[in-house]
């Protein structure tokens, strides 16, 4: 019989870069971190869903990323880089906000991941506009 989880620790950025990958696993298999939240538009995301392959006991969510790097959606294009950058990309309907975190989710399900739990990088989910967003794609893809 296993214990329930009396404390969830988790670790964002995962498939930003193969270090951080490396330590969020590190720190995985130590015992502190549970669960993590893997960017699907990260430059180490392969290497990121390697070894979550390898760690099945590692909750995985999806980092939706919305400020920095680029889009899922449309990879040649550049996401705003700064959260003024962000409200100004929706007010003038340069980002599709729903087809973006759309393209993230089903690039962690494409690579054979179930997402546990969902955020945003750099709190973006703290504007309104976008935890609506946000709360709609957890409900479309069951991810509660």
């Amino acid at each position: 019989m296993s214990l329930p989880k009396l404390l969830v620790v988790n670790a964002d950025d995962l498939g930003l870069t193969q270090g951080v990958n490396e330590g969020i696993l590190y720190a995985h298999r130590q015992g502190i971190v549970t669960s993590a939240t893997l960017m699907a538009g990260g430059a180490a995301f392969e290497h990121a869903v390697r070894l979550c392959r390898e760690a099945p006991e590692l909750d995985v969510g999806c980092h939706l990323t919305l400020l920095g790097g680029r889009s899922v959606r449309r990879p040649d294009t550049e996401l705003p880089k700064t959260p003024a950058g962000l409200v100004l990309a929706l007010a003038r309907g340069r980002l599709d906000l729903a087809g973006e975190l759309r393209a993230q989710i089903e690039r962690i399900l494409a690579a054979g991941l179930k997402p546990s739990h969902l955020d945003t990088h750099k709190h973006a989910h703290l504007w309104p506009p976008i935890a609506r967003a946000v709360a709609a794609a957890a409900v479309e893809y069951q991810i509660l």
